[in-house]
């Protein structure tokens, strides 16, 4: 809280104080989004992502409303996408679906590994074509296993793939990764969420 003025310091309390003495995890939430995001409140947002230790938490303990809780709030107080990170893509894209959330981002893991797909690439593949997510694929070069060349030609066969989020540790890869992007994935956008 050291970045934010008396002003919104007391504005945080006044609209969640009484969920974190409470122990209301619904007024709580949001206040911890909150916080959490104040560091970034002169940055333009594309959009906010829930945790996927969070999202799937909240799968896993059958707790849909925190999903729609934190959709809700990020939508109506910073005007971007809800995105949520997720270690099981089919299970994620089945509840939002369920929960009836508008258009949501989702991000998971999707590679021609099939490295770190949960459960399987061919149901994280069906989850893609049943449900209208804007998708983000992480880990698309299999933690390194694959070359940027195999990662991305595989991933232009799939109309759903859109934005990809990479990680390199040298200039060159950072070059040959980029290249291979705009080759295969024209539709990638810079960086920016359609």
């Amino acid at each position: 809280l050291s970045q934010a003025t008396f002003r919104q310091k007391f504005e945080l309390l006044m609209r969640g104080g009484r969920g974190v003495v409470g122990r209301d995890i619904r007024q709580a939430l949001p206040l911890l989004v909150d916080i959490e995001l104040m560091p970034f409140q002169r940055l333009p947002l594309g959009a906010v992502f829930l945790h996927d230790v969070l999202t799937d938490l909240a799968l896993g303990l059958g707790l849909d409303w925190v999903l729609g809780l934190f959709q809700e709030h990020i939508v109506e107080r910073y005007r971007v996408p809800a995105g949520f990170v997720t270690k099981n893509l089919p299970l994620l894209c089945d509840k939002l679906v369920a929960l009836g959330l508008p258009q949501p981002v989702v991000m998971a893991s999707f590679n021609a590994a099939g490295f770190g797909m949960n459960p399987n690439p061919r149901q994280c593949v069906e989850a893609l074509g049943r449900t209208e997510v804007t998708f983000v694929a992480m880990n698309t070069l299999a933690s390194g296993h694959l070359s940027p060349e195999t990662a991305f030609r595989y991933l232009a066969q799939f109309p759903w793939v859109r934005s990809v989020v990479v990680g390199v540790s040298r200039k060159d890869h950072a070059t040959e990764t980029i290249h291979a992007i705009r080759r295969h994935l024209p539709c990638a956008n810079g960086g920016r969420l359609p």
